[in-house]
């Protein structure tokens, strides 16, 4: 297999779904009694019917070994629709993909684990399925818990594992046993620990020597580091292609009927300084002012605030939901005030981020990422855990 070859493409990919449940298994009978009996389809163009909508659309891509694309939009934007697809776990129902080489994918937690075997056990049962023998995983076996740093756990049945234990876990064998052509990743790395996501980084670095990479991320810092190319996904469609730092300024600048006027924030316990020159005593507090003009009325918005370390990693989160804060605005202007309190933070530089979706959490409305800084005045270091 030549390094310039093409190990993935898509052309004019498309994926419809059904709202309605009885619908949905009526329109799976009619269409799989066609496929039996032989009658084509219109796979060029197919009309939606009743209850239908697209979930991707349009979709037309290459990439050759060396490529990593990221795929960055909001909740429901169709990036883990597209990954399951080319996964093979759905069919498209519009065009064609074509995938060369060994594909591992990452798109849920543990799947293909058994939770009642232990973390050995399921990585020779792993390696048994790739159609590696024994010996082959004795072999690798070592490296895979080492990079895991599942050394305690390797004989605990994954079942009593967190969320980012199955990541450790699942990325290991992917990244060391299986050494794939086509690696296709879907946010699972956020959830692990800031230490094993730079490793984790590093590996898809190493890995792009030999393999095609698609990276679905919110985190702009991890798309922005590993990504060679990029792509802002809307309502199931590619809206623009470009390089990861564009896109990336595409996303966060994108809003609908809503917009920014100006953030300010204030140290309550040093209420003269001024902006970008915050300094924060430790259990200090913050007020966060958030303006916004809408075209529309919304009501029962959430608005989340987060507080960033200067990596990037979001460390504590406001949600108003907790704090019975209804978000509703009005036609206009707007204003908000979030008051952060008994900010205890490690010494060191952060910055506020926020974000305003629906109520079904389904579309952002708009976001402002790291828009203040200020630093924390702590005297000591230490793992920085904050319940806002």
């Amino acid at each position: 297999m030549s390094d310039n070859e093409v190990l993935i493409r898509c052309e004019n990919v498309g994926k419809k779904f059904c709202r309605d449940l009885k619908s949905s298994l009526w329109y799976a009978v009619k269409d799989s009694a066609r496929d039996l009996v032989g009658v084509n389809r219109d796979n060029s163009n197919p009309e939606l019917r009743p209850y239908e909508f697209w979930a991707n659309r349009d979709i037309n891509f290459e990439l050759r070994r060396g490529d990593c694309l990221g795929l960055v939009g909001r909740n429901g934007a169709g990036k883990t629709t597209l990954l399951k697809m080319l996964n093979g776990l759905i069919k498209p129902d519009t065009g064609s993909i074509e995938m060369s080489g060994r594909v591992a994918a990452m798109i849920a937690l543990g799947a293909g684990f058994n939770p009642v075997l232990t973390a050995r056990e399921n990585v020779y049962i792993n390696g048994s399925i790739l159609g590696l023998s024994k010996k082959q995983t004795d072999d690798r076996f070592d490296e895979i818990i080492d990079f895991s740093n599942l050394h305690k756990f390797v004989d605990a049945p994954v079942r009593t594992f967190s969320s980012g234990m199955y990541v450790r876990l699942g990325f290991s064998i992917a990244a060391v046993m299986f050494k794939p052509d086509v690696l296709l990743l879907d946010e699972v790395i956020a959830v692990g620990d800031r230490d094993f996501r730079i490793k984790c980084m590093e590996r898809v670095s190493q890995m792009l020597t030999t393999s095609a990479v698609i990276f679905v991320s919110h985190q702009s810092s991890l798309v922005a580091r590993v990504c060679t190319q990029a792509v802002l996904m809307e309502n199931g469609t590619p809206k623009f292609f470009g390089s990861p730092r564009d896109v990336i300024s595409k996303y966060e600048d994108t809003s609908t009927e809503l917009s920014t006027q100006f953030t300010t924030i204030e140290t309550l316990d040093t209420p003269s300084c001024k902006l970008d020159a915050h300094e924060l005593p430790f259990g200090g507090s913050l007020r966060l002012s958030i303006a916004l003009d809408s075209k529309t009325h919304f009501s029962g918005l959430i608005l989340r605030v987060h507080i960033v370390d200067s990596s990037g990693e979001s460390i504590a989160e406001w949600d108003s939901r907790n704090h019975d804060y209804p978000i509703d605005i009005s036609v206009g202007s707007n204003e908000f005030d979030v008051v952060l309190s008994d900010l205890r933070l490690s010494f060191g530089e952060y910055y506020i981020s926020f974000s305003i979706n629906d109520a079904d959490e389904v579309r952002y409305l708009v976001t402002g990422a790291k828009c203040c800084r200020f630093s924390s005045l702590a005297k000591h270091y230490g793992v920085c855990k904050v319940q806002l």
